[in-house]
């Protein structure tokens, strides 16, 4: 709780869905990835994707439609921080879940250190505050990296998170 997470791998492999495993898990209470999870609401901004495919893939998720998974779809309000923080006191809940994190901040300079750290402190001051717990689903670079350079875009990204997850496709 009150965490910060970044799941990052290249597109098409898995991270929205990932995601949305959890944001389901969570809503139910149940196990994720063999680990407890704390039931709770579930805040999920799906800015790249249409309204009726995210539905469409919880339900096949196996989702029933009484989950508390509050769903945003479209392109990102000039106060999208204000109304995610907005959102998140007046709902409780225990996950925000932000895909993708770049659709969100909308740097002008994804590798400047100063602006991403900017743009990610009201997520990670969000976290702190509410006891929510934010996950950003991002984008990694080309070719092969280590784990802290497999992030695209400035190291900020890497330095702010409690929690990196880097997906790959075998």
């Amino acid at each position: 709780t009150g965490g910060f997470s970044v799941v990052v791998a290249k597109p098409k492999v898995g991270k929205s869905t990932l995601a949305r495993t959890l944001a389901l898990h969570v809503a139910k209470g149940e196990s994720f990835l063999n680990r407890d999870v704390t039931k709770g609401a579930v805040i999920y901004l799906a800015l790249e994707e249409k309204r009726t495919e995210i539905k469409r893939h919880f339900k096949d998720m196996g989702a029933i439609g009484n989950e508390e998974i509050h769903i945003y779809t479209g392109g990102t309000p000039v106060d999208a921080i204000k109304q995610i923080k907005e959102a998140t006191e007046r709902l409780k809940p225990v996950l925000v879940i932000i895909d993708t994190l770049f659709r969100l901040t909308k740097v002008k300079d994804g590798n400047d250190y100063i602006q991403v750290t900017n743009a990610l402190d009201p997520l990670l001051r969000l976290s702190r505050d509410t006891g929510t717990h934010v996950l950003c689903v991002h984008h990694s670079p080309k070719g092969e990296r280590s784990a802290e350079d497999s992030i695209l875009g400035s190291q900020a990204i890497f330095g702010s998170v409690d929690t990196l997850m880097i997906m790959k496709r075998h």
